[in-house]
């Protein structure tokens, strides 16, 4: 099937009337995420429209953003997603929201828990160099987790919010 499609579109007869974008056909070969199955379960602030699961949704344009108008809390902001099943980690990816450097997280920790009570000292935590690209964040050693807690600690620019356009997990097997 492969070789009739590519022998059909080298040849004169190929003529497409309508065209898709190359990151819409990538997103559908791609292996799902981790967290496509997961729900966010807590997070220490939110703005409407800006809620806590776009940081897990899979769509780097819907962003999770804590409040920034009126009493905004300061740092640290917090969220907690509760993964389907316990799996085997090895560290996590954060994507700052891709318009602009609101909210952009410059300190992190993250801590995991098997049962949602108990989280133990943080299994990673650090500093992000600006800039709008996906940051890795790797365990020291993998991590068998259930529920996972990123704080955002710090911002860049004195700024008191945080925003995240996508977390993702870093599967063990990977």
């Amino acid at each position: 099937m492969l070789h009739s499609l590519i022998e059909y579109m080298e040849s004169d007869r190929f003529a497409p009337r309508h065209s898709t974008e190359i990151g819409l056909i990538r997103s559908l070969l791609r292996k799902p995420p981790l967290l496509s199955k997961a729900k966010v379960i807590n997070v220490d602030s939110e703005a409407v429209g800006y809620e806590g699961g776009n940081a897990i949704d899979g769509n780097p344009a819907t962003i999770w953003h804590t409040e920034w108008e009126g009493n905004a809390p300061k740092y640290p902001h917090q969220i907690t997603i509760e993964l389907q099943d316990q799996t085997e980690i090895k560290g996590l990816t954060y994507l700052p929201r891709q318009d602009m450097s609101n909210g952009w997280i410059a300190e992190y920790e993250v801590y995991i828990s098997t049962d949602g009570k108990n989280w133990g000292n943080a299994v990673a935590s650090g500093k992000f160099q600006k800039g709008r690209n996906k940051k890795k964040i790797a365990f020291a050693k993998n991590q068998n987790a259930r529920f996972i807690r990123f704080v955002a600690v710090s911002g860049f620019d004195d700024q008191i919010f945080a925003s995240v356009a996508e977390l993702d997990v870093i599967p063990a097997s990977d």
